[in-house]
């Protein structure tokens, strides 16, 4: 989805299982950013090395 207040791009993985579930996402997208849900920066993420908690969602925020 497009982020709230900028032209860069949410990404949401979510995780349904009871265990954390971890691998990749491969695009074209660039600076990636963990947010939270109000799309506040928390930290930077390597798309190639994401985890998801049990029953939880990941928020990522990307640049084109």
């Amino acid at each position: 989805k497009k982020a709230e207040d900028s032209d860069k791009s949410i990404i949401r993985p979510f995780n349904p299982l009871e265990e954390t579930v971890s691998g990749k996402i491969t695009t074209t997208f660039k600076n990636a950013v963990k947010v939270n849900m109000n799309e506040e920066a928390e930290e930077s993420i390597d798309l190639e090395k994401i985890s998801v908690g049990p029953n939880k969602i990941l928020t990522i925020e990307v640049e084109k």
